[in-house]
């Protein structure tokens, strides 16, 4: 089993360790019961303990890094729009550890322009640390793991956690099934039954009351994990004859003839685009379609007319790649919001992928479900149809569906 190296850490990763390091000496020394405890407005319990120790975490990352930004559960945030963010949960289980038992832990994630890179998870009283970088793979008291390589959810080991929300949905009789089904059932609970998943000692969690400050640091650690075990995967694949070499290479083809028709694909559309720049072909078409003596809501059904057989014959993304340089201008020039036109597009271009009689994506179901005759499968889609038509027909009639996230981010 591989070892840590800490001279390979990045020096962010060495200041949330020791800022881990530091909270679970505060959080050891409070354990025997020598706290007070408050009620937060969300009646969930803090103690002194969580307050000191989130203090020394925020005083260690913010002395090493000042212009980052923090967000801490007890004591809130600063700098939340920094590039770079901390998400810190000081005592996460203080329930239990209020009760002095010993499934309570220390988060710490960074997230850089709004994606997590880094986690730890300091679990005090269990002896146990785990931490990923983006990239880095993950690790458990110094070994690097990974997941499980069982996907069958017959033979799985699911751990299930806080599930009172989930009691009341209709999700809990998904669960049941998932409870007859599944090899082995237990509650480990808080972080522990995540490390057991980075492990690889069980197979799936279940848990469905948490926020950001619970999960961030153990995304990273299980996603890392799950990066180290794509490769044992391969192995134990390639050892129970599962995958042949001869299906592998066969995958591999796969792969690269896709890979090759998507660089074809905008290689093509750069080449095009740059004909259309140098011909201002968009252009003299915008001009032209504003000077006509009609509506632009009638030249926009045109144009939908042509995106909607265009996705009935050609996939979705190659259609709008060769047109959006002739249709967006002339969806300008007619006063449409950018934004909005776009989505229109992309959403009728869609919708024609899965129009009768030619809709390509149904005829790529049928190949999936041969046994599955190909009228069943366009009445099938008929209620999909019918939605997407009434969406496109709110998003005519009331733009600001569309437009009232992106007004509000940069308006």
């Amino acid at each position: 089993m591989e070892s840590f190296n800490v001279e390979n850490a990045s020096d962010f990763l060495k200041v949330a360790l020791a800022a881990a390091d530091k909270a679970a000496g505060i959080s050891r020394a409070y354990y025997a019961g020598n706290f007070t405890v408050t009620t937060k407005a969300d009646m969930t319990p803090v103690t002194q303990a969580d307050v000191e120790c989130e203090e020394a975490i925020r005083d260690i990352i913010l002395s090493a890094f000042p212009e980052h930004g923090f967000y801490g559960e007890e004591t809130g945030q600063t700098q939340a729009d920094a590039e770079f963010l901390w998400l810190v949960d000081p005592i996460d289980g203080t329930k239990g550890f209020v009760r002095q038992y010993p499934f309570f832990s220390t988060q710490i994630a960074l997230m850089h322009n709004g994606e997590l890179i880094l986690g730890v998870s300091s679990g005090t009283m269990m002896g146990e640390i785990a931490w990923a970088e983006k990239g880095q793979g993950a690790w458990l008291n110094g070994q690097r793991v990974s997941v499980s390589s069982i996907y069958d959810p017959d033979r799985a080991a699911v751990s299930t956690g806080n599930l009172k929300s989930l009691a009341d949905s209709a999700g809990w009789a998904a669960l049941g099934d998932i409870v007859k089904s599944a090899d082995r059932i237990r509650g480990y609970g808080d972080f522990y039954h995540y490390h057991l998943l980075a492990a690889g000692k069980i197979d799936a969690v279940i848990e469905s009351d948490v926020n950001i400050l619970d999960i961030a640091a153990l995304s990273v650690i299980v996603t890392e994990a799950g990066a180290a075990g794509v490769l044992i995967t391969l192995v134990v694949s390639f050892a129970t004859r599962k995958l042949t070499w001869k299906g592998f290479i066969r995958s591999i083809g796969d792969t690269l003839k896709i890979s090759c028709m998507v660089y074809m694909l905008v290689t093509g559309a750069i080449i095009f685009g740059r004909f259309l720049a140098v011909t201002r072909l968009p252009f003299m078409v915008a001009d032209f379609a504003a000077s006509l003596p009609v509506s632009p809501y009638v030249i926009l059904v045109m144009v939908l007319v042509i995106y909607l057989l265009g996705g009935c014959f050609m996939d979705s993304l190659g259609f709008l790649v060769l047109t959006i340089p002739i249709f967006f201008p002339l969806g300008v020039a007619l006063g449409f919001d950018p934004i909005w036109y776009a989505i229109v597009l992309t959403m009728v271009t869609t919708m024609g992928a899965i129009t009768p009689p030619v809709g390509v994506n149904i005829y790529v179901v049928k190949a999936l479900a041969p046994d599955i005759e190909l009228g069943t499968i366009f009445k099938s889609v008929a209620f999909f149809l019918l939605a997407c038509i009434v969406s496109i027909i709110l998003l005519i009639i009331f733009p600001q569906l569309a437009l009232f996230i992106p007004n509000a981010m940069f308006d």
